[in-house]
């Protein structure tokens, strides 16, 4: 598994799409999880990561049993 990016700087208000690639490529409906570690300052729903206020957090990304983190700090 990987996603397009380890870590972003977004701006309150921005958003971001998370690209997750998976293998194997045939697999058809992968279980893909996202998870903010603190939604007051991003949110993530469905890959995309949504700057809410000021400050750094990790969106956590799993596919079946494996998971990757992605830093996002968010800036005015």
């Amino acid at each position: 598994m990987a996603i397009s990016k380890t870590s972003i700087v977004i701006h309150v208000g921005e958003e971001y799409k998370l690209g997750v690639t998976y293998l194997p490529f045939d697999v058809t409906y992968p279980l893909i999880n996202y998870g903010s570690a603190n939604p007051f300052i991003a949110t993530v729903s469905d890959g995309t990561i949504t700057g809410v206020s000021v400050g750094t957090t990790s969106i956590l990304v799993s596919v079946d049993n494996v998971s990757m983190v992605c830093e996002v700090r968010v800036v005015e």
